[in-house]
């Protein structure tokens, strides 16, 4: 959220309101998705990790 704060600051002030506006409405929109799309992938590859932990554990070495 830091990063889009930041990269929603120079769009501001480096061009006009209607590129701001657009960016905001579209942009962020697209950034959301791209960011919720790698968490998912993030999320599901490290919960099989725990799965498979979780197996372990229960059934002994």
């Amino acid at each position: 959220f830091v990063m889009m704060a930041a990269v929603n600051w120079w769009v501001a002030s480096n061009f006009s309101e209607a590129i701001w506006v657009q960016f905001k409405l579209f942009g962020f929109l697209g950034l959301f998705f791209l960011f919720a799309i790698a968490q998912g992938l993030w999320i599901s590859r490290h919960a099989e990790m725990i799965e498979e932990g979780d197996k372990e554990l229960r059934h002994g070495p």
